[in-house]
């Protein structure tokens, strides 16, 4: 990629490297705890249910005691506790006495402030914990089956949940945030899947990830064949990220470590080594449509006869999702403090045509699954080498 950005060394060690790996094993075991759809559900009823009581104070000792006990996500528990709220305490109250009032006197209490003086502070706290005790238990059961059903839909594959674990595992000595982003990435954007799907059983030979960022297609690459690698001592496979920004390089690098190389350099003027598998994921709309075709050239021609090229970026003929994913980019690029960073997208079929121009068996495949954007993955495939043929820029920047 090309954009400018600051050039932020490695993060400096920690002072206390001790209690900084302990606060990020406690970290990931608060977000990682009682991970499957039924525990989820516990968790949000039983927070839910602590939560209608009205034993403000004492909320949070509570679902952190009763979660532990029972093998529960205590972070989840306590979120679900806050169904209590500023917001949400006089309406709760209002209908913890009224059905506490319902259940033992046969009628709904008076709810002007002097009657519910004058009924005194014992009916007055038995009708409030008898009625938020049964609020409690009917939130709970609702709100954790719902849970239950949204968990057990959005619940991943275990073999994908343990190489997603194995692969977000690495970046914790970087950083929580590092680590928090990276398994985000992965459980939520369809791409790392499908990479996952497609290289997680590459036999050997050489990946090289062109705009790496922080490496996490090469690091899933990498984890995901030692998970599923049945042989003691399986091909060697050769890593090879490049990026423009220091800063992910350096989160690259530690993550890695010896399994990779990550080079820092600027793609518009980067001449690949040869390569079995190259990746230019979310890429080449940061080049302008000369640059992009003057490093597909050099992709081609690095490629290895039989390799294959895999491509993602946003179809710029896809209606409103294109202008979201378009909106997206520019608010991340001025994130970055890169004010001035322009783009250049094309259409879906523009891409194919670019790309068989150059004499490779392209095919293509939606990556908007459960998002809003607009992305594509390309596959392209050298069938046998052939000079690059030339290209005309008919492509619309958009």
């Amino acid at each position: 990629m090309t954009e400018p950005a600051p050039a932020p060394g490695p993060s400096p060690a920690p002072r206390y490297p001790r209690l900084a790996r302990v606060i990020q094993e406690m970290h990931e075991q608060l977000r990682t705890e009682g991970g499957t759809p039924a525990r989820h559900a516990a968790a949000i009823a039983l927070g839910t249910f602590i939560g209608c009581m009205p034993l403000y104070g004492a909320h949070l000792v509570l679902c952190v005691t009763l979660a532990r006990l029972l093998r529960l996500n205590r972070a989840l528990t306590y979120l679900a506790a806050h169904i209590n709220n500023p917001l949400t305490a006089p309406g709760l109250l209002a209908l913890s006495l009224g059905a506490g009032h319902r259940l033992i006197e046969g009628d709904w209490p008076p709810m002007r402030v002097a009657q519910i003086v004058a009924v005194g502070p014992w009916k007055l706290g038995r009708d409030l914990l008898c009625g938020s005790a049964v609020l409690g238990l009917f939130l709970g059961a609702a709100l954790g089956g719902a849970a239950y059903v949204i968990s057990l839909r959005a619940r991943p594959h275990p073999d994908w949940a343990l190489v997603v674990e194995e692969t977000a595992r690495r970046y914790m000595p970087a950083g929580i945030i590092h680590w928090e982003f990276v398994r985000g990435k992965l459980l939520h954007d369809p791409l790392y899947k499908e990479i996952w799907s497609r290289l997680g059983t590459q036999g050997g030979g050489s990946i090289l990830d062109l705009g790496c960022g922080r490496g996490i297609a090469l690091a899933l690459a990498h984890t995901a064949r030692r998970t599923r690698s049945t042989h003691p001592e399986p091909a060697p496979m050769v890593l090879l990220g490049v990026e423009v920004r220091p800063g992910p390089a350096h989160v690259a690098r530690a993550a890695l470590g010896d399994a990779a190389r990550v080079e820092i350099a600027d793609l518009s003027d980067y001449s690949p080594p040869t390569a079995d598998v190259v990746l230019l994921l979310d890429v080449l709309h940061y080049l302008d449509a000369t640059a992009q075709e003057r490093l597909l050239s050099r992709i081609v021609r690095a490629l290895r006869p039989g390799g294959v090229l895999l491509v993602r970026e946003p179809d710029a003929s896809s209606g409103m999702s294109f202008r979201i994913t378009r909106a997206a980019e520019r608010l991340r690029a001025i994130a970055r403090g890169s004010w001035r960073q322009s783009f250049h997208y094309r259409a879906g079929s523009d891409w194919v045509r670019v790309l068989g121009n150059y004499g490779l068996s392209v095919t293509q495949q939606p990556m908007d699954r459960h998002t809003p954007f607009s992305n594509v993955l390309f596959e392209a495939r050298h069938e046998a080498y052939m000079e690059a043929a030339p290209v005309t820029h008919s492509s619309a920047g958009l």
